[in-house]
Parts: structure tokens; sequence; C-alpha cells
């Protein structure tokens, strides 16, 4: 915290470090359990005192889009990260960004606009294509978009391809065998079981805390319709 206080470069650095783990290492990993916003306070006073000096910083826009989604406004969020893209002219934090969108529109359930997102982070990221692409299908999978059969083909050469060094590449591999990879066995694949899908990626990200009572009830009420379904086919 004292870093914060000098007058040379380290002061901001030191704010940005706070924010990041008030911000992204304290929801992510469930270091509160389920109360993602027990880092929000401290992060508005953060940038509280930095508004004066870094209020336009792209950075700080994010992160300041970070805090609106720990609180469930996600529109707040969007806009913080669509000004950030708007005032950085750096292509690494234009990525960040769009990552953050993606997962606020998946956080509302909308899952076309979020497919669109991750999409683009498969095209431009450097940084596991495989993540995004198998995001990409689910959400396709989970609008009914079944003409995006090339995002389902891809995940299996992916992950094929794929070192299996981290606990992401492991649970990516796992799920590309649950992953049609013929336009057969796409259509025979209802909505539900790609929904199914995002809600696992919504509960493994902690994302849920964010989502609000209407998403909630839609997830719950997703669930119940699977878990009868399942019932159904077991009969």
């Amino acid at each position: 915290m004292y870093a914060r206080l000098g007058m040379d470069m380290r002061a901001p650095l030191a704010s940005l470090s706070l924010l990041w783990y008030h911000t992204i290492v304290r929801p992510f990993y469930a270091i509160d359990g389920t109360n993602v916003q027990a880092g929000v306070e401290c992060s508005e006073q953060l940038l509280k005192e930095s508004e004066a000096e870094f209020a336009q910083s792209a950075l700080f826009l994010f992160f300041r889009g970070r805090v609106c989604r720990l609180n469930s406004d996600i529109k707040g969020a969007l806009k913080s990260y669509q000004q950030a893209v708007q005032n950085s002219s750096q292509r690494e934090i234009k990525i960040l960004c769009t990552h953050e969108v993606g997962w606020c529109h998946l956080i509302e359930l909308d899952y076309q606009k979020a497919g669109n997102s991750f999409t683009l982070l498969k095209c431009s990221s450097r940084w596991s294509r495989a993540f995004y692409n198998y995001l990409a299908a689910i959400c396709a999978g989970a609008c009914g978009d079944k003409e995006q059969f090339r995002l389902f083909e891809d995940i299996g050469q992916m992950t094929r391809n794929m070192p299996k060094g981290t606990q992401l590449d492991e649970f990516l591999a796992r799920r590309a065998k649950r992953c049609p990879n013929t336009v057969e066995t796409i259509d025979a694949k209802r909505t539900v079981y790609w929904k199914l899908l995002v809600f696992e990626m919504l509960y493994l990200w902690n994302a849920l805390p964010s989502c609000n009572e209407e998403n909630i009830s839609t997830i719950i009420t997703g669930e119940i319709h699977i878990l009868k379904f399942v019932e159904d086919v077991n009969r």
C-alpha cells in the first residue's frame, strides 16, 4: 500500500497491482468463496483515488469494468470496456477487454454476442485459441446456430495438437470428446445440451455470482429441464 503514495512510476503500478488482486485474483480463485464482491470496496477506493490522473486510462477503465461486473452491473462493465478499447492503441489491452466483453455477454446469457466475441478472440489471441474456440462453439450450439459447424470440428483438431500441460488443457481435451464432430451428431444435440456446457463454464469460472436474479432463474429452470430429460431417457 505504501508504494502507492510515492511520486514515481511505482505509485500507479502499485495501484494496478492491487486492482488486479482485488478484481481478478480474489474472485477467480474464490478466495472469499462465492462472495465475489469482497474486494469491490477496496477497488472502488483505489479507482477513486486515481481518478483525477488516470480516469481515461485504458487499464484503469478495464478495472472499472471489472468492478461493475462484480457488482452485476453488466451494462456499466460493457461501457467501460468499450471506452477502454477506444482509448487504447495497444493490441493486448483490446484483446483483454474483448475477453471480458465475451464473458459479460455470457453472464447475460446472450449466446450470440458472446460467441461473436470468442470467435474474434480465437482468431486474434495468442493465448489458448482452443479455449476460445470451445467457448464460441458452445455459444453457437446454445443459440441453435448449427451452421457454425467449423467451430465444432476445430475443437477436436485443436485439442489433439495441444500439449497436455495444464488443467485447462486437460479440461478441453475431455470436453472435446463430448462434442460432436459431424453434421449429423450436431443436429442430434438439442440446444439445452450446449446451454448446460455454458452453465458449467459460468460455474467453473466463478461467474454465477455476477448473474442477476433473472438469469439465475433461467439457469435453474434449464437445469431442471435437463434433469427431467435425462430421467426420461434413462427410463
